[in-house]
Order: structure tokens, then C-alpha cells, then sequence
């Protein structure tokens, strides 16, 4: 399944992409480029919403560095002025970045560990966003809605990874 959206907050509105969804999943794999400014660290910048056709939904927020990645770096980990936290939510993970340019997915563990330098990236990376969902239930539709003025989001993909 592809979904394809652009979004940028550039007023104090929220903007937001859906897709409709069908049957059950145990996980959900989106692949988000985005970037903001610096100074949001820690801020979240967007949210994804999974509906189940029960009615119930579950939110999951996006916010450096634990679930969002900005495409044109990788991040400076020093411990000391920038430290990487896991995200806050167990049921997300941000495991694999897919670098633009070449296609070449990369692992962001080794990018988590202390003195990693970072630096640019050539033609820019996404990220994948993995969230476990109830495979209990059936699918409704999933959401992307951005949350912070001045973001820049990019919701390249959607892979259900069936029950």
C-alpha cells in the first residue's frame, strides 16, 4: 500500500493526512521524511493516529529523537548537550532510516550510541516509524496529523505487516 502526502504547518493550523485501512495487522511501518528546526528538540511534531472500526483508536506523538529523524542528518550524540532517549511509548520503535539518494536502509541503533558525530546526508534519509497495533481488532484508517508550526513532513509510505 503506498500513501502519499506533503504537509507543511506554516500557520497556527494543524494539517493532517488519512488513509483508509482494511483487515487486521499486528504492525503498522510508515515512512516519514520531515525536518524542523533545531530548537524543537524534544517537541512533538506530529502525531499518527491508527482507527479501529470498533470505534477505539490508539495516538502515538513523534518527537526527537526518540520517534522522528530529520531527513537532511543524522544526529550528534554527545551525552552531554545531546543524548538520545528510546521512545515513550514501548509499542513504537525507530529502527531503520532509508537514505534517499541510494535506497540503502541503514540500522539507527549504531547511530543511538554516545559520540556518534552525525553530519549530513546526500540527498537526505526517512525513517521508518513501526508501531505494534491490536491484531485483535480490524483496521479502520490511519492518520498523520502535524502538530508544530514550521514542520515539514513527508509521509512517503505504508506497509502493513499482516496478522
Amino acid at each position: 500500500m503506498t500513501a502519499l502526502f506533503f504537509q507543511a504547518l506554516a500557520a497556527q493550523l494543524s494539517c493532517k493526512g488519512s488513509q483508509a485501512l482494511s483487515g487486521r495487522a499486528r504492525r503498522v511501518h510508515l515512512l516519514i521524511a520531515g525536518t524542523t528546526f533545531p530548537q524543537a528538540t524534544r517537541s512533538c511534531r506530529a502525531e499518527v493516529g491508527i482507527a479501529y472500526a470498533d470505534g477505539t483508536a490508539q495516538r502515538i506523538e513523534l518527537r526527537s529523537p526518540g520517534t522522528w529523524w530529520p531527513v537532511e542528518q543524522d544526529y550528534l550524540v554527545d551525552d552531554y548537550v545531546f543524548r538520545m532517549e528510546e521512545p515513550h511509548d514501548p509499542a513504537v520503535s525507530v529502527s531503520w532510516r532509508v537514505d534517499l539518494q541510494t535506497a540503502a536502509a541503514r540500522a539507527t541503533a549504531p547511530l543511538r550510541q554516545p559520540g556518534m558525530r552525525g553530519g549530513k546526508i546526500p540527498g537526505g534519509s526517512a525513517f521508518v516509524v513501526s508501531v505494534e497495533t491490536n491484531s485483535a481488532k480490524e483496521l479502520k484508517a490511519i492518520e498523520l496529523h502535524t502538530r508544530m508550526y514550521g514542520v515539514v513532513l513527508g509521509w512517503l509510505g505504508l506497509t502493513l505487516e499482516r496478522v
